[in-house]
């Protein structure tokens, strides 16, 4: 496919101006139905208050499965598109997650997904985009979406993840992607437009910790210094002095 041949072509450009490694059998992805993203992204513990009145523990989720199916929340969101990114230790923690549903039936459709999943799983790391017959629909999710979960990828696979020191730092990793997202398409100075036109705050967060990065990052000129600029910022989140072998 030969957006998928561009843009893993965009990434390894992208590597080399960060001083990154690059491997092609690291970006993987498969389709998956917009419902079962939907039940993917309840389980995989996602932050959107459409979840957590559900539950803020995989516990209480699980207990409230059958609401969450039934709710309003559910009907509004079941239909949308969207990509994701899955590891192996998440595979393994929603196979046994599924396990405890009451519902055998769902039991079954969820087991099976993950299975599905599981079995496609060539890394650590599957994107996972929803099935579309829409054309722009599908554009976007090649085109930007899937770029958006391979960079995640690319980053973590270099050992630069910040939620690595605590899940409260999810927003400068999705900061830094969409930074990423930005310098690729050479548009870095369309952010502030971007941060205005967004309202729902996660999303807005995207653009506010772009921004972050791009003032860090303006005045490094070599990859190596981007990319000790960026690993300073998780030593310090870790609370180390400093990244002194980079």
């Amino acid at each position: 496919m030969n957006k998928i041949k561009e843009l893993k072509s965009q990434i390894k450009r992208l590597s080399r101006d960060f001083d990154l490694k690059y491997n092609p059998n690291w970006f993987n992805f498969i389709w998956i139905s917009k419902r079962h993203a939907r039940y993917l992204e309840y389980f995989g513990m996602c932050f959107d208050p459409i979840y957590t009145r559900f539950g803020k523990t995989v516990e209480k989720r699980i207990n409230n499965i059958e609401k969450f199916e039934k709710s309003k929340e559910f009907k509004k969101i079941k239909h949308e598109f969207s990509g994701q990114a899955i590891t192996k230790k998440e595979i393994l923690e929603g196979i046994k997650n599924c396990n405890r549903i009451r519902n055998e039936k769902l039991k079954r459709e969820l087991l099976e997904l993950y299975q599905i999943i599981y079995s496609n799983l060539k890394e650590d790391n599957l994107a996972l985009l929803t099935q579309t017959k829409n054309k722009k629909q599908k554009e976007e999710l090649l085109n930007s979406i899937l770029k958006h979960e391979w960079i995640h990828f690319l980053l973590i696979k270099n050992g630069i993840y910040f939620k690595s020191v605590s899940e409260t730092y999810w927003k400068y990793d999705e900061g830094l992607v969409t930074y990423l997202e930005f310098y690729i398409r050479k548009r870095l100075s369309y952010l502030e437009s971007m941060k205005k036109k967004i309202k729902y705050p996660s999303s807005r967060a995207y653009y506010v910790y772009a921004i972050k990065f791009r003032e860090l990052l303006k005045d490094k000129k070599y990859p190596r210094e981007k990319k000790k600029a960026i690993k300073e910022e998780i030593i310090k989140k870790r609370g180390i002095k400093s990244l002194k072998n980079e």
